[in-house]
């Protein structure tokens, strides 16, 4: 028989979380002071109901294969488990809910660990290549969480000139602001202008800021919605935009010529 402290200690948890065992589970006492105590503890009564704690509250140790539930290892290891298998696990519906499982072999953690160590570093996530794939060795790899997020089912795709990218990808790749493509993606436009370079995707000017007035043929430079002037050429009303938003300290992409 232990106390509470040593029994803790012993299980690798810590008094409070020890304390929320449910009250039925184990003999307790209340103090005059309407403090839960209990007096001595049954080790081998709580090593089934340990696994039902959180892992975040458990203390914790290294690499040492009897000291690994503190590792990070152990709470990708637990999350994983966790999010597949247990109903309550607010992730369930995405993952155990669409019938994700874990292999029977990673159910053990070490052989999990042993897996995973000369692949993990600090910084990487647990990734699955096929969205649609179990937690298997084969189908597993820690990766960077930009990676893992370009990976989600969920991710909407574009193809454009033969290329299918999701919007991140498109966004790094073309230097737009991804505000912007899933603006242009909300507004239903066609996808060569969802993904075109200019300012106003609709302009046949090749400069920002810079648009053709059908009624004369003229350019006009804009700037945030104030006019700068009309210009006979296209190159000169982009540089009239250029020095207008430069003396006014504008934060606003600049025509390169």
């Amino acid at each position: 028989m232990l106390s509470v402290s040593q029994a803790a200690k012993l299980l690798g948890i810590n008094n409070r979380d020890l304390l929320r065992i449910p009250n039925e589970t184990l003999p307790v006492f209340t103090t005059p002071g309407g403090h839960r105590r209990y007096q001595h503890l049954d080790v081998s009564k709580l090593v089934g109901l340990v696994d039902i704690l959180p892992p975040k509250k458990r203390r914790g140790p290294s690499l040492n294969p009897n000291k690994s539930s503190g590792h990070s290892l152990y709470f990708v290891w637990y999350a994983m488990i966790d999010r597949c298998e247990n109903p309550n696990n607010k992730s369930y519906k995405n993952w155990g809910g669409r019938g994700i499982k874990v292999c029977p072999e990673w159910h053990n953690y070490v052989v999990f660990r042993e897996w995973a160590l000369p692949l993990w570093e600090k910084g990487l996530t647990l990734d699955r290549k096929d969205n649609s794939g179990h937690y298997t060795p084969e189908n597993c790899r820690f990766v960077t969480w930009k990676i893992n997020a370009n990976n989600r089912r969920n991710n909407r795709l574009i193809t454009h000139q033969g290329e299918t990218h999701n919007i991140n990808e498109w966004a790094e790749r073309l230097g737009l602001p991804i505000r912007l493509i899933r603006s242009r993606l909300l507004k239903k436009y066609p996808v060569d202008k969802v993904l075109s370079l200019k300012r106003n995707p609709f302009s046949e000017s090749k400069f920002y800021g810079v648009y053709r007035e059908t009624h004369n043929g003229k350019w006009r430079a804009i700037a945030r919605g104030v006019s700068i002037g009309t210009y006979c050429t296209e190159e000169d009303a982009a540089r009239a935009y250029n020095q207008y938003i430069e003396s006014k300290g504008m934060s606003l992409r600049k025509n390169i010529f």
